[in-house]
């Protein structure tokens, strides 16, 4: 049932003051002498008359005097009604669901001096169980739930009852808790709290406890800086939405003021390769998250076993990143561990940076011999093989492969870093989708022409983008590159909100897609974006591919693309979406952008055939690494490059003018024909020189400056492969392998130990994303194998190994480092609070002290109308008192 009750019910006892007024009266009552006089008479008479008049005034004066000693007991006491018991005799629920979601982002280890240098985390942690003892003392009969928000979709405590037999159950869980790795992803958290109240029993009041430490990074959409920001859009949006859906929400501060902090952001080679047996220089990057100028900063290194120099930074201003470098040299090939590591601080999360690479022994490049021959020195690819690695002792840091047209057919590019093609006659149709792909991740083509290209056959396939293009250009109008999910066979995204927002948006990214509708698209592409909601890619039988959230597939341009061509980057499933010819709209996604591989076309062979004449080369961009060689008056090397037949090309005008071709040097004929051209590729190049790289056509192989020029182009052309395999905690591994080199099984050891080993079976992935047995899908794209994990959370170096089919074994190092920016530790400010929360019902608790607060939610308290009604009784009791005394 329902009643009144006191907050402080003893001084009901007050009340009892209602008699004070009836009590003076009757002390302070005098008994007098009766005396007749006759002259009284009259006066008697009159008062006879009036008695009871009077009498009546003077008892509603006390009535109201002890009316009012009455309210000010009540008002001291706060009197409520219980309004559970209301809604129980209203046919309501009276019970409420607490559901406490917990920051445990890595930011919530920062140690807190004025606590004895114990972590937000846990005096986080301390708050949370006095919370649930308090409730299990008072609210006996509700449920409780902890979530993260690291990872909201799995709670901690899953709606238990409150109660002593409980108790400890609870206290258990949340005494196990450690602060996580991943970002706090406070929108996302919020979104699973709103889908859990949907699904559970409506009758139910929901109380929310929010412990954070309100960062920046976490609260406000953006980069959470300055001007660059937004609080609606961001955390802080999210949660006042979500106090509109509750009973009442509750926001406690948990954070803490941090004055010094310094995080590592960055560790990376300064090389594209590490090479065994040549010293690598690295790059350390630490910045001052703090407010004060860090003075001599010191770096601990180790590399394998090997513990380097302490490595020193003079100076950091707040704010600002300084950068450090220093050398190792790896004597054997395998893997190059990396640890680098700061001295303690307030936030020891970010003071390691781990870098995991593979030390080579060069930079892998392919010749592909278009024209071979018997004897060696006569075959297309013999000088330069030569001059990209040199005769002798020393190392020129590259290693070469030849190989013939028909061997590049088939062979895989995953460990190649730059291809030659010198004078090769064709590229069919599934080698030319390959090289696209290959080029898009990062790869560097080089083509040297000659007497062997057919300009018709180059031209349709390598300078021209082919009959993707206006597919191609129909995807980019709708500022959209999208493989989502496939229509019947393969596989397709798990979503659990799929009949949501998420299912919502997917639906109109496809028909953005279908219709290049170019509104409709940014629409559908920035509303995908603002979800961010994690995705898991399955097979037919379930099986996991792959797993990551939306942004985790934003291009620069801010289009959302998966990128199926290198192991670090995610994979997404076909759009099965076909135009009347039959092409898929996934072909012309997967093709990349809208521009061929070469940046010229050919327009016919040109030069001097008796080699009687000849050109030279003019460079045009002379601080280029592959032509400042042939920059200067009075270059030697110009005069002694004697080329004596060329292809014309051209070069797309509009390429040109927009930064995507560059003509790095031109022949000295009258029409200064293009020489070296270079185009940019997505993250890749492309590089085309106009002559032949033997000496057919030019002289130049016998020339210095050809060693010279043949090693700048392939160490400026090489794909990045030193600082490719790291990752962010909760990212997944994975790692190509060829199965004719490596078993199907696998082992994965993570930073923990090998007592937390784990058995990795491969998986099969199309180019397009796609994961299946039967091979149904894109069939021009090959097949690929990788192992891959998806359990990251513990940063540090996690070893692949994985056995050869030779009976050998080999191992691949893994590195997972935390998200750089969870060491900005600046806060959310009110006015941002403010803005995004609104007309929002927020109770705000500055501190955890103040955790637990009043429970109010189940009251309803009297304190305003009983003050109201206080000073309505005095004011009656004055009036009345003043008006009685006049009329006598």
């Amino acid at each position: 049932m329902f009643g009144i009750s006191a907050l402080n019910p003893l001084l009901l006892w007050g009340a009892l003051g209602a008699a004070a007024p009836i009590i003076i009266h009757l002390l302070s009552k005098r008994r007098f002498k009766v005396v007749h006089w006759a002259a009284m008479d009259f006066l008697l008479e009159a008062d006879q008359r009036n008695r009871r008049r009077v009498q009546l005034e003077d008892l509603i004066v006390l009535l109201l005097r002890c009316l009012a000693c009455a309210l000010i007991a009540m008002l001291v006491a706060r009197l409520f009604f219980e309004t559970k018991g209301l809604a129980a005799f209203a046919g309501q629920s009276s019970r409420f669901e607490r559901i406490v979601l917990l920051d445990d982002s890595p930011s919530m280890g920062v140690l807190n001096a004025d606590e004895g240098n114990v972590s937000t985390f846990e005096l986080s942690k301390r708050g949370v169980t006095s919370l649930a003892q308090r409730l299990v003392a008072e609210r006996s009969g509700d449920s409780f739930t902890l979530r993260l928000t690291s990872n909201p979709d799995e709670p901690v405590l899953n709606a238990v009852p409150l109660s002593q037999a409980r108790l400890n159950e609870i206290k258990d869980a949340i005494d196990a808790l450690k602060p996580s790795t991943r970002p706090a992803e406070l929108t996302r958290a919020v979104a699973t709290v709103e889908r859990s109240l949907e699904e559970s029993d409506g009758a139910l009041n929901r109380v929310v406890y929010l412990v954070s430490d309100l960062r920046k990074r976490d609260w406000l959409a953006g980069d959470g800086q300055a001007g660059k920001s937004s609080a609606k859009s961001g955390g802080a949006g999210a949660v006042a939405e979500l106090a509109k859906k509750v009973t009442r929400l509750v926001l406690i501060d948990a954070g803490v003021e941090v004055n010094a902090n310094l995080t590592i952001t960055d560790l990376r080679p300064t090389d594209k390769t590490v090479v065994a047996g040549i010293e690598t220089e690295f790059a350390v990057t630490v910045r001052n998250d703090g407010l004060n100028v860090a003075d001599d900063v010191e770096l601990t290194v180790t590399a394998g076993e090997s513990t380097l120099p302490v490595v020193r930074i003079e100076s950091i201003s707040p704010g600002e990143s300084e950068t450090a470098t220093f050398t190792f040299n790896y004597q054997d090939v395998g893997p190059a561990p990396l640890r680098v590591s700061l001295s303690a601080d307030a936030l020891p999360f970010d003071n390691v940076r781990y870098y995991a690479g593979e030390a080579r022994e060069g930079v892998q490049a392919l010749i592909v011999d278009g024209d071979p021959d018997a004897e060696a020195d006569q075959s297309e690819a013999f000088f330069l093989n030569r001059a990209l690695n040199p005769p002798g002792d020393r190392s020129s840091g590259i290693a070469p492969q030849i190989v013939s047209e028909n061997q590049f057919e088939g062979m895989p590019l995953d460990d190649v870093q730059v291809i030659f093609m010198c004078n090769v006659f064709r590229v069919t149709e599934d080698r030319m989708q390959a090289l696209e792909a290959w080029v898009a991740r990062g790869g560097g083509l080089i083509i040297f022409l000659g007497d062997q290209v057919d300009a018709g056959l180059y031209n349709r396939r390598l300078a021209s983008a082919g009959p993707w293009r206006e597919l191609r250009r129909q995807a980019a109008a709708a500022h959209l590159t999208l493989n989502f999910a496939a229509q019947t066979d393969g596989p397709k995204f798990e979503d659990p909100g799929q009949e949501g927002q998420l299912g919502q948006a997917l639906a109109a990214a496809r028909e953005a897609l279908k219709s290049g509708d170019a509104a409709a698209g940014q629409n559908a592409a920035r509303q995908l974006l603002s979800l961010n909601q994690k995705v898991r890619l399955v097979d037919d039988a379930g099986a996991f591919v792959m797993r990551g959230r939306l942004t985790d597939w934003r291009s620069p341009d801010n289009r959302l693309r998966f990128s199926p061509h290198s192991p670090n980057d995610r994979f997404g499933a076909v759009l099965g979406v076909k135009d009347e010819s039959g092409l898929s709209l996934d072909d012309a996604l997967w093709l990349g952008p809208d521009q061929p591989l070469s940046p010229i076309s050919l327009v016919e062979v040109d030069g001097f055939q008796d080699e009687r004449q000849w050109v030279t080369i003019r460079a045009d961009e002379t601080e280029h690494p592959v032509t400042r060689l042939f920059s200067g008056s009075d270059q030697p090397f110009v005069e002694q490059l004697k080329v004596f037949r060329y292809w014309k090309g051209e070069a797309d005008a509009e390429d040109v003018k927009a930064g995507r071709v560059r003509v790095l040097a031109r022949w000295s004929d009258t029409d200064a024909s293009p020489a070296i051209v270079e185009r940019r590729f997505e993250k890749g190049r492309v590089l085309v020189v106009t002559t032949s790289a033997d000496m057919d056509w030019n002289l130049w192989a016998r020339d210095y400056s050809y060693v010279v020029t043949a090693q700048e182009m392939a160490r400026h052309m090489a794909m990045n492969v030193a600082d490719r395999a790291g990752l962010s905690v909760g990212s997944p591994i994975v790692v190509e392998f060829d199965p004719t080199v490596h078993k199907v099984q696998s082992r994965l050891v993570p930073p923990d130990g090998e007592q937390d080993a784990v058995a990795l079976e491969a998986v099969t992935l199309f180019d397009g994303g796609a994961s299946s047995a039967d091979g149904g899908v894109a069939a021009t794209r090959g097949a690929r194998q990788v192992f891959a994990h998806e359990e990251t959370d513990t940063p540090g170096l996690y070893r692949l190994q994985m056995s050869r089919v030779d009976g050998g074994s080999d191992e691949r190092l893994i590195g997972v480092n935390i998200e750089a920016d969870e060491g900005r530790m600046a806060r959310v400010g009110e006015p941002d609070l403010e803005d995004a929360f609104g007309d929002a019902p927020i109770e705000f608790v500055p501190s955890l002290s103040s955790l637990g607060g009043d429970d109010d939610e189940g009251r309803s308290e009297l304190w305003r109308l009983v003050l109201a009604a206080l000073i309505a009784v005095l004011c009656v009791e004055q009036a009345l008192g003043w008006w009685f005394g006049r009329r006598r």
